[in-house]
C-alpha cells in the first residue's frame, strides 16, 4: 500500500504541476490580449542559436524597454507558452526583422504587475494544450488510483475484522 500511495501522490503532484503550468500559459496568452498597452523601444533583436545533441535550432530574441506610471521596465517575453518557439534560421530571422533595434512597438502589460509584459500576446502553441491536457489526465488517473488504493485497503480490513459470531450469522443467511 505504501508504494501505491507514494506513486499516486507523486503522479498527483506531477500531473497537477503540468496541468497548472500548461493551463496558466494558455490563460495568460489569451487574457494578455486584453491587458493595457504601452509603447516600448526595442533594445535588442537577434537570433540565438540553440544546440541539442543532434540538431541546431534558432530562437528569436527581442528585448524591449517600456514605462508604466513613470516606472521603467525591461522585458524579453515574446509570447506566453509556446507561441513563439525555436525553429529554422529563416523563420527566426523573419521574426526579428519585424522588431529592429530602436523601433517603437506596442506591448501589452499586466495591470496587476506591470513588469509582466508580452510582445505577441495571444499566441498559443500546440505543446501548451498537450501539456495541460496530459497533466489533467495524469491528475485524474492519480486520483482514481488513490481512491482505488484506499478502497482496496478498506475491503481488506473489513475481510480481516469478521468475528466468529458475524461469520456464523453470514452463514445462516
Amino acid at each position: 500500500m505504501v508504494k501505491s500511495l507514494l506513486l499516486g501522490l507523486g503522479m498527483l503532484v506531477f500531473g497537477g504541476a503540468l496541468a497548472f503550468g500548461g493551463g496558466r500559459a494558455i490563460y495568460r496568452a489569451y487574457s494578455s490580449q486584453h491587458w493595457p498597452t504601452a509603447e516600448a523601444k526595442v533594445t535588442r533583436s537577434s537570433v540565438d542559436k540553440q544546440r541539442a545533441r543532434r540538431s541546431v535550432s534558432f530562437m528569436p530574441h527581442v528585448s524591449y524597454d517600456y514605462s508604466v506610471g513613470g516606472k521603467s521596465y525591461t522585458s524579453e517575453t515574446l509570447a506566453f507558452g509556446a507561441g513563439v518557439t525555436a525553429g529554422d534560421m529563416e523563420d527566426a530571422n523573419e521574426y526579428v526583422h519585424h522588431y529592429p533595434v530602436g523601433a517603437t512597438v506596442p506591448i501589452h502589460y499586466s495591470p496587476d504587475e506591470p513588469s509582466v509584459a508580452c510582445l505577441d500576446c495571444g499566441k498559443v502553441g500546440i505543446p501548451d494544450y498537450i501539456i495541460a491536457a496530459g497533466g489533467a489526465a495524469l491528475l485524474v488517473l492519480a486520483i482514481l488510483g488513490l481512491v482505488e488504493t484506499f478502497r482496496a485497503e478498506r475491503r481488506a480490513r473489513n475481510r480481516g475484522n469478521k468475528t466468529p459470531v458475524s461469520k456464523a450469522r453470514a452463514e445462516r443467511t
